[in-house]
This record gives C-alpha cells, sequence and structure tokens, in this order.
C-alpha cells in the first residue's frame, strides 16, 4: 500500500511538472530518487525533455531576434544606400553650379579687366591732351 502511494505522489509530482512546462516554466526539475527504479528512468526522461524544450526555446528566441536585427541592419543599409545616392546627386549638381559660376567670374573678370584698359587707356589720352594744352598755352604766351 505505501508503495502504490509513493506512486501516485511521484506521478502527481511528474504532472505538476508537465504543468508547470506547458505553461512556459522550463526551470523546474523532478527529484530522482536513490532508487533508480522505472520511475527514476521516467523522471530522467522528463528533465531531458525540459532541456530541450528550453534550449529550444532559447534558440527561437535568440533566432526571433536576429532576425530583427538583420531586418533593421536591411533597412538601415538601403536608407544608406538611398542617402549615399543624393549626395553623389547633390555632389555633381554642385560641381555643375560651381563650374557655372567660375565661367561667369571668369568672363565678368575679362570684362572688368577690359574696362580697366579702357579706362587706364583713357586716362593716358586725357593726360596727353593736358600736357599738349599746356605746350599750347605756353607757346601762345610766349609768341
Amino acid at each position: 500500500m505505501f508503495k502504490k502511494e509513493n506512486q501516485q505522489k511521484r506521478i502527481a509530482e511528474f504532472i505538476e511538472t508537465i504543468m508547470q512546462v506547458a505553461q512556459g516554466n522550463f526551470d523546474i526539475q523532478i527529484n530522482l530518487s536513490d532508487k533508480n527504479n522505472d520511475m527514476d528512468a521516467l523522471a530522467m526522461g522528463i528533465n531531458m525533455m525540459i532541456d530541450d524544450l528550453k534550449n529550444n526555446t532559447d534558440l527561437k528566441i535568440q533566432n526571433e531576434k536576429f532576425r530583427l536585427l538583420n531586418s533593421e541592419l536591411t533597412k538601415a543599409k538601403e536608407k544608406a544606400e538611398k542617402i549615399s545616392t543624393e549626395l553623389e546627386i547633390y555632389k555633381n549638381n554642385l560641381e555643375n553650379i560651381i563650374k557655372e559660376r567660375t565661367q561667369e567670374l571668369q568672363e565678368q573678370n575679362i570684362k572688368l579687366q577690359n574696362f580697366n584698359k579702357l579706362f587706364v587707356g583713357r586716362e593716358i589720352r586725357i593726360k596727353e591732351l593736358k600736357d599738349k594744352i599746356k605746350l599750347l598755352e605756353s607757346q601762345t604766351i610766349n609768341n
């Protein structure tokens, strides 16, 4: 009778442990007795199954984390590629603007140089004419 009660208690412990595992508690284990009987063999089998479930659950969680991380990295890479393409477009546009502005400045510089030559030439001509007037005035006064 005592043996049957012990077996019923042991089976109740197995059932309770299995229920705990079904609710997601993978940290529970069935204690082994020193009898090394069929019940201990069953307990060891259940404990091994719990360990395997825990490892598989941990792997699934890690795989899901890696999948999410990979998805985020893919999005970040796509965004970086898009930004890189936009920057390349801006760079090329800026180079064209710089070329156009440089050309405009060179044209304005040539106009200024030509204007300066005309201005200097005019000033020299005015000085020549003033000198000529003075010469003529001095000749007129002396005559």
